[in-house]
């Protein structure tokens, strides 16, 4: 998840998704969830001047260090590859730059 000031979260889940699997699999009550994603979109609907995005996708050899660390270094090129290569859960993109008169 990120707005127009810069990242706001990365969550793994794939180590989580492994953890409930394993749990129903076993008949055990599966984890929680490390993060809601309906909460997120509540978080993106009330702050719309923000511009959030909301995406999942598959990082491959990409740690949550090394996503941080590109979106400090290389924002657009990280953003961009995202957008071309996830999910999109909830887009409040800004695609015409703001005009104050």
């Amino acid at each position: 998840m990120w707005c127009n000031t810069g990242l706001e979260c990365v969550v793994d889940l794939e180590d989580y998704s492994k953890k409930a699997t394993w749990a129903v699999l076993k008949g055990n009550k599966p984890p929680e969830a490390p993060v809601n994603i309906n909460l997120l979109k509540i978080r993106a609907r009330a702050n719309l001047d923000r511009h959030y995005e909301i995406y999942t996708f598959n990082s491959g050899e990409f740690d949550v260090a090394a996503i941080e660390e590109l979106f400090d270094s290389s924002p657009q090129i990280i953003v961009d590859w995202i957008r071309e290569n996830g999910n999109c859960i909830h887009s409040d993109r800004q695609r015409v730059a703001a005009v104050i008169v």
